[in-house]
C-alpha cells in the first residue's frame, strides 16, 4: 500500500529561496516519488527517482564498487503527454562489468519511440553485456578493465543498432496499414555507463547533453589532466579520435562576482565555467561537456551532411529559419536520433499529399513526404561515444539532461547550482534533490525570459501554449 506524506513544497533556485503556496503530497512507491499538486490535474506530475543506495548488491566487492553514488532524477512536461523520459539501471550482478547505467530520451513527433527506448534500451544493453561476459568466460578469457571498457563500448553501439532495427520492423506494417505518422516519430538519446574502474562511457545521439561538474583548487589549474578520449564511431569521419580539452584562465579577480571563470574548448563549443565565491574562494567549478550537439545548426553537422550527400547542395540539405534554428531537409533539427524513419528509409517516405490521396496536411496520421532530391539516410542512429576516466578527488557529479534544461541553463550555470546544493546539504532544514533544484532554476529563467512569474508560468495549460514557453525537461544527476 502506498503511503502519503504531506509537505509544503519549497522552490529553491540559484539566487533565491521561496516557498510555493500550494500543498503537495509525496506518494511513496518502490524507488520512486511522484510529486503532484493536490489541486492540479494528473498531467502536472513530476517523477523523481529516490536517492536510495540500499539497492546495491552487497555481494559486489566494495573495493570495485563506488557505494557513495547518489542519484536524483526528474521529468517535467510542457507537452501533453510529456515526450521526455528516462531510465536508470543499477547493476546487482557482480559478473556484469558496470556499476550503473542512466539514460535520458527526448521524443519528438510523439512519445512512442522515447517510451520504447525507456523500456528496452538499457535492459537490452545489460542482457547483451552479460552474454558477452558469458561468452568470454566460456573461452577462458580473463578480462581486465580495458577489455571490459571495450566490451561496454561495443555493446552499447550494438544496442542502439538493435533498438533502431526493432523499431523499424515493428513500425513498418503499422505504416503500411495507413498510420503514416509513425514514420515521423523519433527520440534523441543520451546514455551514461559507469564501469567498476570509474571509467564513464557516454553514448549520445541527438541534442541531449552530458556534463561533468568538477572542482579544482585555484592557482593550480594549468596542469589539469582531462583524462578524456573522444571516439567518433563513424567510418566517414576524418577527425582525430583523441582531442584533449584546452584550458584557459580568463579571469581571476578577487573582487569578481565569480571567483574565477575558466573556458574549456570542447569539440564544438567554448564553455565558460563559473563558481560562486561566497561558498568557497579556494576552488573553481569546472563544467566539462561530455557530448557534442548533433543539430543541423552546427557547422560540423552541416559539413558531414554535405560530405555524405555530395550530389545535393547545402540549401537542399538544410533549411534555416534562423542561425540557431536549422532543419535537415527542412523537417528535423537533430542529425542523430532513434526513429524518424522517413529521413532514413525510402519505404517510410510517404506519398505526396494531394486531393486524391487520403493523407492530407490536416490529417494527424499523415505521413511525411520528402520531395526530390531524396537520397536517404540523412540522419543516423549511431551514437557518438566518449570515454572519460573519473577522478573521484575532483569530479563530483554528472548531469544528464534533455535540451529542455539546456535551453534555459548553460552547463556552467547548471554545475554551479548543483555544487551549491551539494554544499548546502545538511545546512538547510529542507533539502531538495539536485535534479529538482536544476528544474526550479530552469523554470525561473524561463519565466523571466517571457516576462511571467514562476507561478504564472506553471499555471499555464500544458500543450501548444505551454510548449511555446519552454520544452519538456528531464534531468538525471549522478553524484560520484
Amino acid at each position: 500500500m502506498y503511503s502519503k506524506i504531506f509537505i509544503k513544497a519549497p522552490v529553491i533556485t540559484a539566487t533565491a529561496t521561496f516557498f510555493a503556496s500550494s500543498q503537495y503530497f509525496f506518494e511513496r512507491r518502490p524507488n520512486n516519488y511522484i510529486l503532484q499538486a493536490e489541486d492540479d490535474t494528473s498531467t502536472n506530475t513530476i517523477f523523481i527517482t529516490e536517492n536510495n543506495n540500499n539497492n546495491v548488491n552487497n555481494n559486489i566487492n566494495s573495493s570495485r564498487h563506488n557505494n557513495n553514488i547518489k542519484y536524483s532524477s526528474i521529468s517535467y512536461n510542457a507537452n501533453t503527454p510529456c515526450e521526455d523520459t528516462f531510465s536508470i539501471v543499477k547493476n546487482k550482478n557482480p559478473n556484469v562489468p558496470f556499476q550503473t547505467a542512466c539514460a535520458v530520451f527526448d521524443g519528438h513527433g510523439g512519445r512512442q519511440v522515447a517510451k520504447y527506448a525507456e523500456h528496452h534500451l538499457l535492459n537490452h544493453f545489460k542482457n547483451s553485456l552479460l552474454r558477452e561476459v558469458d561468452n568470454n568466460n566460456s573461452n577462458d578469457n580473463n578480462n581486465n578493465d580495458d577489455d571490459n571498457n571495450r566490451m561496454i563500448e561495443k555493446t552499447i553501439l550494438n544496442t542502439f543498432k538493435q533498438i533502431e532495427n526493432d523499431l523499424r520492423i515493428k513500425l513498418r506494417p503499422v505504416f503500411e496499414l495507413g498510420f503514416g505518422s509513425v514514420g515521423r516519430v523519433g527520440a534523441c538519446a543520451c546514455v551514461a555507463i559507469l564501469n567498476y574502474d570509474n571509467t564513464l562511457t557516454i553514448a549520445n545521439a541527438g541534442d541531449c547533453r552530458a556534463v561533468i561538474g568538477s572542482i579544482i583548487p585555484n592557482n593550480n589549474d594549468t596542469n589539469m589532466n582531462n583524462r578524456m578520449k573522444h571516439i567518433i564511431d563513424d567510418d566517414n569521419n576524418d577527425d582525430d579520435d583523441t582531442k584533449p580539452f584546452q584550458l584557459q584562465i580568463l579571469n581571476n579577480k578577487p573582487d569578481s562576482k565569480f571567483n574565477s571563470i575558466i573556458a574549456l574548448n570542447d569539440l564544438d563549443t567554448n564553455t565558460t565555467i563559473q563558481t560562486n565565491s561566497p561558498l568557497d574562494q579556494n576552488i573553481s567549478i569546472i563544467a566539462k561537456p561530455m557530448t557534442s550537439i548533433h543539430n543541423a545548426c552546427v557547422e560540423k553537422e552541416k559539413k558531414q551532411l554535405q560530405k555524405d550527400h555530395p550530389d545535393e547542395t547545402l540549401e537542399q540539405l538544410v533549411r534555416c529559419k534562423h542561425p540557431t534554428s536549422c532543419y535537415v531537409k527542412g523537417r528535423l533539427q537533430p542529425t542523430r536520433s532513434l526513429g524518424d524513419f522517413y529521413l532514413k528509409y525510402e519505404e517510410f517516405n510517404g506519398t505526396r499529399p494531394s486531393k486524391h490521396n487520403p493523407y492530407t496536411t490536416s490529417d494527424p496520421n499523415r505521413s511525411r513526404h520528402i520531395k526530390s532530391p531524396y537520397n536517404p539516410p540523412y540522419i543516423k542512429a549511431t551514437p557518438e561515444i566518449v570515454k572519460y576516466q573519473i577522478n573521484i578527488a575532483n569530479d563530483k557529479f554528472l548531469i544528464l539532461a534533455t535540451d529542455g534544461l539546456w535551453d534555459e541553463l548553460t552547463p556552467e550555470e547548471a554545475c554551479v547550482i548543483v555544487n551549491d546544493n551539494i554544499q548546502n546539504q545538511g545546512k538547510d532544514s529542507i533539502v531538495e534533490t539536485n535534479a529538482k533544484v536544476l528544474l526550479n532554476a530552469a523554470m525561473e529563467k524561463a519565466a523571466y525570459r517571457i516576462g511571467l512569474t514562476v507561478d504564472e508560468l506553471k499555471s499555464s495549460p500544458f500543450g501548444k501554449r505551454r510548449r511555446s514557453m519552454h520544452d519538456d525537461i528531464t534531468i538525471i544527476v549522478m553524484e560520484f
